[in-house]
């Protein structure tokens, strides 16, 4: 998938996660070098400005999505 097709994904992902209590989750990181995890389900990250963010439990079989952004996956 391009970069426009994952964000046109990611935006209708985001307008179905929320309010529906599912367990997927949108999680956003900073501008310095971000640590993110989730906890199961469908989530979609987007990592900020820094130069080593990394997603420590990345899972495409649940259905995650990484920004290009994410350096470390």
């Amino acid at each position: 998938m391009n970069f426009a097709g994952q964000i046109t994904y990611c935006i209708s992902r985001l307008l179905h996660t929320f309010g529906t209590g599912s367990g997927d989750d949108v999680i956003v990181s900073g501008e310095g070098d971000d640590q993110s995890t989730e906890n199961g389900g469908a989530d979609i990250f987007v990592c900020g400005g820094g130069e080593q963010d990394t997603v420590t439990d990345f899972n495409e079989a649940e259905g995650d999505i990484a920004a290009p952004d994410c350096e470390n996956v």
